[in-house]
């Protein structure tokens, strides 16, 4: 099993250096500006088909004079691309091709330079020309950014030969004064199968944002990181949903660590055969107040070695957790879901309220219908 140090997580950001001996040069953050902070969530690509869920990712834009704009590369999140602004188009225009990243693989061996541009989703190559961000600014000191249908990579040139590092598609910008105002605390336990921490119990801040749960710092080992979570409905009653296949941290620059659940019968590793994610089953507390989300003993989920070489997902995990409970307050939930995720039969036309009861008249409350909230007074 891998072992996780603050050390080893440092070791990918060692190797992205700046070297003297590189031509092009990397635009850095500039001084004495203040950004705006953007949470962005994506899709991303390593090394093969099989994408990957990025959930709220820190994203700095500086807005200067003279309507030049810098854009912090959203990949490996390196250095800044120039953009120019048009408030009356709603756009910013970034220029192909400028130098995002560099990294040198080892001590004595050359450094390479990677570059940022917009991906043809017919060729898989990268654009020449400019590709554009939306912009609104919505006043207060407040814009929004946006881009769903970009696909964009991180490539170098070596010797003639395009070679593409990292892609990644469908971004979606959000503001983190948003994000930040819909804050709230849940109660989070797990056991620890690989430290020999043993129960572990946290507080995590969590998120509803477009009918998404969000939870911060869910692995507690890979801290900072963001794992998100689908309310799922049907007959017998609400489950907490936490899909796998969701990015967490990079480890060196072919490995990498991704959410994956599975069975486990000694907490070593993982089985994610016929499993696409974590169900925790929720019952609703007697005072009515708490949702209490607990995963069945033979689950667990953690962070998967992942190689980007071909090698994809290996046996082996860098942290397993099981037995995990997560407490959700109930005035959350309700005023959370948007949507939800259900599953029944053809035909049903039912209502169901939180605690899972069927109506087919409810005169009163909150219920789910055909997959959506409704509120019935």
């Amino acid at each position: 099993m891998k072992i996780i140090t603050s050390l080893a997580l440092a070791l990918l950001l060692s190797q992205n250096v700046a070297a003297q001996q590189a031509s092009d040069e990397l635009i850095p953050a500039p001084e004495n500006e203040e950004p705006t902070v953007f949470y962005l969530n994506d899709k991303l690509i390593l090394g093969g088909t099989e994408a990957f869920t990025r959930n709220f990712r820190e994203e700095k834009i500086f807005f200067l004079d003279d309507n030049q704009v810098l854009v912090r590369e959203f990949l490996d999140y390196g250095a800044y691309l120039k953009g120019t602004l048009d408030k009356t188009a709603g756009t910013i225009t970034i220029e192909n091709g400028q130098p995002a990243l560099q990294v040198q693989s080892g001590f004595g061996s050359p450094v390479v330079t990677y570059y940022f541009a917009e991906l043809d989703p017919n060729t898989g190559q990268p654009k020449t020309g400019a590709f554009t961000l939306n912009y609104e600014d919505k006043g207060n000191g407040n814009f929004s950014v946006s881009a769903e249908d970009l696909q964009y990579a991180l490539y170098n040139n070596d010797n003639g030969q395009l070679a593409i590092y990292k892609q990644g598609r469908v971004p979606q910008f959000t503001s983190k004064k948003d994000i930040d105002s819909k804050a709230f605390t849940v109660k989070y336990e797990c056991d620890d199968k690989i430290y020999g921490s043993g129960r572990l119990t946290n507080d995590l801040t969590a998120v509803f944002h477009n009918g998404t749960l969000y939870l911060h710092n869910f692995d507690p080992i890979l801290e900072g990181t963001w794992v998100s979570a689908q309310i799922r409905y049907n007959a017998d009653g609400m489950s907490l949903f936490i899909p796998s296949c969701q990015y967490l941290a990079s480890y060196t620059n072919t490995e990498h660590f991704i959410l994956y659940a599975g069975s486990s019968n000694d907490g070593s590793s993982i089985d994610t055969t016929s499993y696409d994610g974590l169900s925790l089953p929720t019952t609703l507390s007697e005072d009515g107040q708490t949702y209490k989300c607990v995963s069945k003993a033979s689950d667990a989920i953690g962070a998967g070695d992942y190689f980007s070489d071909g090698r994809g997902l290996q046996e082996e995990f860098g942290t397993i957790y099981q037995n995990l409970s997560i407490s959700l307050p109930a005035s959350v939930i309700t005023t959370g879901i948007t949507s939800v995720t259900t599953k029944t039969t053809n035909g049903d036309n039912a209502y169901y309220d939180l605690q899972g009861r069927k109506y087919s008249k409810p005169t009163h409350g909150v219920f789910i219908h055909n997959g959506r909230k409704v509120v019935i007074r």
